[in-house]
């Protein structure tokens, strides 16, 4: 204050012999310049301080951070009036992840001190004190180099993959898979490459240690893309019936994906208007050929509410009784989307709270979602017709 009070005294003084107008002009500058202060206090769910925590004050084209100290204290500087977006990074765990929360302050006055209080931290849902170490042996079973490696999964037990490692066959390199920051319980470990799969249990603060040999896939073929006559698209993706992209991304020219493991594929051709998805299985010894379709469906449009403005949560139509999936993504200004080509059919909906990588949960940490129901099951089943649109009422995320 004392700071604030000399620069307003310096300005009457150098305001001398100014219009009245020219004076105003020089005070609202002068104010535009003051430094102002957010201060607040960093918590975890027990109400214990959480020392380094980097928390950003955020706002069109400007960006301030600060560190919270031993006593989960933080004070950031801002040099413009208005509202900031906070957030807040976790001090190096897990890879720098982010706290599952992101809330907006009071109007910030030149020169002033605003307090936003207690904020108290979520971590994401697969972060904790607790690791998961995998020695695999084996590795020329997949035929793993340095610029090929095995990809390693971890999937917990409601059935999502949280987190993916990489090891290598060559002499002195990594042959362990490490996952490291995860919450305690029961995870199942996934070689998608040989199809393999280990399920570990691990206790809160612990390190669970396994090792698992690597079978070589007694069986492979070939997969040959080809789009149909009309359809366009840049890229497209073949993943295996986990959801893991195991092949990599190709030109939609016709081209060959060698050495799949036998199985069911999906391939997906990532368009504006909407995925073109089909299935295909790839055989023994054979070259399986999948033809991308050229579809003109119907459409959906929904409005979500998620927890905070910031998400763009991902709509699934769920096929009833097929194999058909469709994702949107819905608009971060509007909270609300139009899936087009949708193919005509029985659909359920679900709404995820995933991150840009497709990994689950962002800043809300908000459940699933389902239209009018607790549970996919009970959820209430929607018709896409073609060329019509059909119009669903607004999705809540909690």
């Amino acid at each position: 204050m004392v700071f604030v009070v000399s620069g307003a005294l310096a300005l009457t003084g150098a305001s001398a012999g100014l219009t009245p107008a020219q004076a105003a002009h020089v005070s609202a500058a002068a104010q535009e310049s003051a430094v102002s202060t957010i201060v607040g206090k960093v918590v975890g769910r027990d109400g214990d301080p959480i020392p380094d925590v980097t928390v950003w004050a955020t706002r069109t084209n400007d960006a301030s951070t600060a560190a919270s100290g031993a006593d989960g204290r933080f004070e950031i500087e801002v040099a413009r009036e208005g509202s900031y977006a906070l957030s807040f990074d976790a001090p190096d765990v897990g890879g720098g992840i982010t706290y599952d929360l992101s809330l907006k302050t009071p109007r910030v006055a030149a020169g002033a001190r605003t307090d936003v209080g207690t904020v108290k931290l979520v971590p994401p849902a697969s972060w904790g004190t607790s690791h998961i170490e995998v020695k695999i042996s084996n590795l020329r079973a997949v035929g793993s180099g340095e610029e090929d490696p095995a990809y390693i999964y971890l999937k917990n037990n409601r059935g999502d993959y949280v987190k993916v490692d990489s090891v290598y066959q060559d002499i002195d390199t990594k042959r362990t898979a490490y996952f490291r920051d995860i919450a305690p319980g029961r995870y199942r470990v996934v070689v998608p490459a040989t199809g393999q799969s280990l399920v570990i249990t691990v206790g809160k603060g612990e390190t669970a240690k396994r090792t698992l040999k690597l079978k070589k896939p007694a069986k492979r073929g070939n997969l040959v893309v080809k789009t149909a006559r009309g359809l366009r698209v840049e890229t497209f993706v073949v993943s295996n019936a986990a959801g893991l992209d195991i092949s990599g991304q190709y030109a939609s020219e016709s081209h060959p994906v060698r050495d799949l493991p036998v199985g069911t594929y999906t391939v997906t051709a990532h368009r504006a208007s909407g995925d073109v998805v089909t299935k295909v299985k790839v055989r023994a010894g054979r070259t399986t050929t999948a033809v991308l379709p050229l579809r003109f469906g119907g459409a959906v449009k929904v409005k979500v509410k998620a927890p905070s403005a910031a998400h763009s949560p991902l709509v699934i139509l769920k096929g009833v009784g097929t194999a058909k999936r469709y994702e949107f993504r819905v608009s971060e200004k509007t909270g609300e989307l139009v899936g087009r080509r949708i193919a005509p059919g029985r659909y359920r909906v679900i709404v995820r709270d995933v991150d840009e990588a497709g990994r689950k949960f962002t800043r809300g940490g908000a459940k699933d979602a389902y239209y009018k129901g607790k549970t996919l099951k009970k959820s209430t089943i929607i018709t896409v017709k073609r060329g019509k649109t059909t119009k669903l009422s607004t999705i809540t995320m909690k």
